[in-house]
């Protein structure tokens, strides 16, 4: 499997950007750490309105957690010496202007775990967020293709996610242009008739 994980590098091939591949983040660096919080803020806060703040503090836990995985994707340039893959990355969605060094440089990330889902194991998405001057680049596809290649890798059945209904564009790429579609366990899905009641769609990718 660590040679597969390897080849997955492969798959994002676009000369201006290199990867920091399955990363905890313990092994992340301060700044890296911030620059992701303050991507996912700057990409996020305005779909949760007065409610990010406690949906910040349940980020800030998840992406923290020693189950979750991370691929960084740097401008090749300022990426320094090249992509790490730890062999456990198997195991079981602006820029930040100012920063110095190597978290100046973040792209984009990809945030996720290895898990069970009503009986499903399933790779599943936390974050895919990809910084506002470099979208319409195919990292969001790229990294979205790297999780699929991932879960087949570690023999999931699948790949998951949650997107919110307020977040058209991203809603659009996942269902038109990547196939996903609700699982079995999305509350809508399950529960039209209170459809309403539920901000967020539960998407999948079975094999």
């Amino acid at each position: 499997l660590a040679e597969q994980v390897k080849s997955l590098a492969g798959l994002l091939a676009l000369p201006d950007y290199a990867l920091d591949f399955g990363r905890t983040w313990r092994k992340l660096g301060s700044e890296d750490k911030a620059a992701l919080l303050e991507m996912t803020e700057v990409n996020m806060a305005a779909y949760y309105g007065k409610e990010w703040d406690d949906a910040l503090r349940e980020k800030r836990r998840d992406m923290a957690s020693l189950h979750a995985r991370y691929i960084v994707v740097r401008e090749k340039e300022a990426a320094g010496a090249g992509a790490a893959v730890d062999d456990d990355a198997v195991a079981g969605h602006d820029a930040a202007g100012g920063r110095s060094g190597a978290a100046a440089a973040v792209a984009g990330f990809l945030n996720y775990r290895f898990v069970i889902e009503d009986e499903w194991a399933v790779l599943y998405v936390y974050e895919l967020q990809v910084a506002e001057p470099h979208r319409g680049k195919g990292l969001g596809k790229h990294l979205l293709a790297m999780a699929e290649a991932l879960a087949r890798a570690g023999q999931m059945q699948g790949v998951m996610l949650t997107a919110l209904k307020s977040n058209a564009k991203a809603m659009g790429f996942y269902c038109k242009s990547r196939a996903y579609v609700p699982s079995t366990i999305d509350p809508t899905h399950m529960f039209p008739d209170q459809a309403e009641r539920f901000n967020y769609r539960i998407l999948c990718k079975m094999f």
